[in-house]
């Protein structure tokens, strides 16, 4: 059986497994990131990036105003961690999403090899991650949260076709988990 690089429709799936993957952070040793690149993906890092920071903008923006109009404690000794505990504090990490994305792309549906290819598949490709298969289940774990909430959403609230995207790209990492 071929490398599923050829077949379109798994594509699609591919690609909005490993967006949810690029979300997460690959746990890597100090040396930085060595692996596999994707201009798809780096596209969409930029694009996240820039959510979060006009997210992360306007959270601060929020708690200016609290303090200018008196409505939380103005003298404090605690500003750097209360702006640490702001959300949005860290741009994403697209790293295990191209590690996510390059390994499921070389799994075929079902593979009896796969556990051996997970096991090897660090080495080649992300020699300093620490602990790739952990960070890959996470991805995955992750990637079900987000199936299941969007199971979770009513008929007018997404387009069926996004439905059926999120339903073909749960059965596809299904059969290569």
């Amino acid at each position: 059986m071929a490398s599923c690089r050829s077949c379109r429709p798994d594509q699609a799936s591919l690609l909005l497994i490993s967006r949810c993957a690029s979300l997460l952070k690959l746990r890597h040793q100090a040396n930085g990131y060595t692996g596999p690149l994707s201009k798809n993906l780096l596209a969409f890092r930029s694009l996240v990036s820039e959510v979060r920071s006009a997210d992360r903008d306007l959270i601060e923006a929020i708690l200016a105003s609290m303090f200018m109009y008196a409505q939380a404690k103005r003298n404090r000794d605690n500003s750097w961690e209360l702006s640490h505990q702001l959300p949005f504090l860290y741009d994403p990490d697209v790293a295990l999403g191209i590690a996510v994305k390059t390994y499921l792309d070389d799994i075929v549906p079902n593979d009896p090899h796969k556990s051996q290819k997970l096991e090897e598949f660090p080495g080649v490709y992300v020699p300093y991650a620490v602990s790739f298969t952990e960070d890959f289940n996470v991805a995955c774990n992750f990637f079900d949260a987000l199936h299941a909430a969007v199971k979770e959403l009513k008929p007018n609230d997404i387009p069926a076709i996004d439905r059926s995207a999120w339903d073909s790209a749960a059965q596809y990492l299904a059969t290569r988990r």
